[in-house]
This record gives structure tokens, C-alpha cells and sequence, in this order.
């Protein structure tokens, strides 16, 4: 580990804006923040809005500047990057700004249902994997999770430039009967994007600068049908096939998929020594030692 990040580390121990939690303070528990972040943390009642994923916590520190009437508070699991935007709102004297260092899969040990009023995704992993479509942050089980927090009528807004993960939310949408404000395919060459859009992290100028567009959708879980988050959780193998189906949903239409057959057990590699004695690679191994021991 270079000295650099040990020095953030031990820096991020000195912000008031950064909760770093213990794995055992919140592995099965929740943590004491929840439902408590208006009076214990903010030390005021404006709505909050969470950044997941948000790395530097550049987008956090530009959204909470550009909109003091709300809380922000970025999450991510990378404390050497947090420590940038954490400095930055320390710095600043920024009092409607946080950081929470943890993993998302946790993120309901930390806030109580109705607790978050907006949520941002800026740029995440997309996860290009099939297999590793569950990681995806706009997948069914996450959904589930943000489900739990979000508000009544709050809103979820990606902020992405793979066209991979913007098809794919765009089909989870349509397949959860989601209602989707806007979804647009380039928010720049379109002009689609506003003041709030136009923010721009480190990532999103280098996307930029490689000739990328940049995409977005605004979507709420909140619909005339309530999103079943309940059936997510209580059966997560259950939907598995579901989420499986949808991930394929970015190559412009779903494909039937042909089932996967089971694979063979590996078999052996023979090789033919010079008697013509048919042996596999470790028999042949033994006998060459074998035949040189013998032979001094």
C-alpha cells in the first residue's frame, strides 16, 4: 500500500462528513444513523439524496454547492478516493455534505425506510459479465434495496456512458413496470443537458474526450403498481432466471437463450512414451524420475 493512501487514511479519520463503520457495526445490525441522519448528522430536516458509487465525491460536493436546500451524501468503498471530496467539503465548510464509506449491498443498515428522498448512480461499474449481471446497481435486488429507503415519488437517476448498462436499465424498467421520466441516449448532443447534468467528474470528461455519449434516465420506483421489492428479497433464486433474461437486453432485443449444457468432467491427456506404453502426464512424470534415480 503506498504512503499516499495510508496518509488519506489516516486523514478521513479527521472529517466530521465521513462515517466510516466497522464491518461488525453493521454486518446483520443496523447502524445508529439510521433514521437518526437528520438530527444526529445534518443537524437539520432537508431532504437527503444519496450518490452511490461516487468515488472522488465530485458530483456530491458540485450537486450539495449548486443546491444547499438539500443533504447530500456520497457512498462508496474506497476511502482513498472519498478522501478527495470529504477534503474538499471540510475545506469549504460545507454543512449539507457527507460521505458514508461502505458497500451498497449494505446501504439499507443505514437509512430508514422514507429516509432518502433522491438517489444518483454516476457512473458505475457496468459489469459487462452476464453472469455478473446482479452486480449491476440498477438490477432487481438493488432496486429491492433502494425500494426500502427511497420516499414515496423519489427518484433514481443514472448517469452513465455505456450504452451496455443504459439498454439494460432501460429493459429492467419496462420488464418491472417502472415509471421512466426520461431516457435519453446523449444528453450533450441532444442539449438535453441542464445545469445539473452538465457537471462533469474526472470520468465523464475522459468519456468525453474519447468522442462517447453520454446517457440518462430518470426513473421512479413509485408507480401506480408498487414495485414488489418484497418478492426480490424473499426469493432472490426465484428471479435469478429474470434478471439473467433482461441482462441480455443491451444487444438490442432479447435473445432466446439455448440452455446451457452440462459440462463434461475433464479428461485425462495421454502421452506415449518410446515403448509405446500409454501413460497420462503425471505417470510419465514419475517414470522419468524413476528411470534417471535408477540409472546412476
Amino acid at each position: 500500500m503506498g504512503k499516499d493512501k495510508l496518509k488519506k487514511f489516516a486523514e478521513n479519520k479527521t472529517f466530521r462528513c465521513l462515517v466510516q463503520p466497522e464491518f461488525d457495526e453493521i454486518f446483520g445490525k443496523d447502524h445508529p444513523l439510521k433514521g437518526r441522519w437528520h438530527a444526529d448528522f445534518f443537524r437539520n430536516d432537508r431532504p437527503i439524496v444519496l450518490e452511490l458509487g461516487c468515488g472522488k465525491g465530485e458530483y456530491t460536493v458540485a450537486l450539495a454547492a449548486d443546491d444547499p436546500a438539500r443533504n447530500y451524501i456520497g457512498v462508496d468503498i474506497k476511502g482513498a478516493r472519498m478522501w478527495r471530496g470529504a477534503k474538499t467539503a471540510t475545506e469549504q465548510g460545507m454543512d449539507n455534505v457527507g460521505f458514508l464509506r461502505t458497500r451498497i449491498e449494505f446501504i439499507t443498515s443505514f437509512f430508514a425506510p422514507g429516509e432518502v428522498s433522491e438517489l444518483w448512480i454516476t457512473f458505475p461499474d457496468p459489469q459487462l459479465k452476464t453472469r455478473r449481471a446482479k452486480k449491476r446497481l440498477t438490477a432487481p435486488p438493488f432496486l429491492a434495496c433502494y425500494a426500502q429507503l427511497l420516499a414515496p415519488g423519489g427518484w433514481i437517476n443514472l448517469k452513465t456512458d455505456s450504452q451496455h448498462l443504459y439498454r439494460y436499465t432501460g429493459e429492467v424498467i419496462r420488464r418491472c413496470g417502472l415509471r421512466c421520466a426520461v431516457s435519453n441516449p446523449d444528453i450533450y448532443g441532444t442539449g438535453y443537458a441542464d445545469k445539473v447534468l452538465s457537471i462533469k467528474t474526472a470520468y465523464e470528461q475522459m468519456f468525453l474526450d474519447r468522442g462517447l455519449p453520454i446517457t440518462y434516465t430518470r426513473f421512479t420506483l413509485d408507480d401506480t403498481v408498487r414495485f414488489d421489492w418484497h418478492r426480490y428479497l424473499r426469493q432472490p433464486h426465484a428471479v435469478a432466471d429474470q434478471i439473467n433474461h433482461i441482462a441480455h437486453a443491451f444487444r438490442g432485443g432479447l435473445r432466446r437463450q439455448a440452455p446451457r449444457r452440462k459440462q463434461k468432467s475433464r479428461q485425462k491427456k495421454y502421452r506415449f512414451l518410446h515403448n509405446g506404453n500409454k501413460v497420462s502426464d503425471i505417470e510419465r512424470t514419475f517414470y522419468y524420475i524413476y528411470a534417471t534415480l535408477t540409472a546412476s
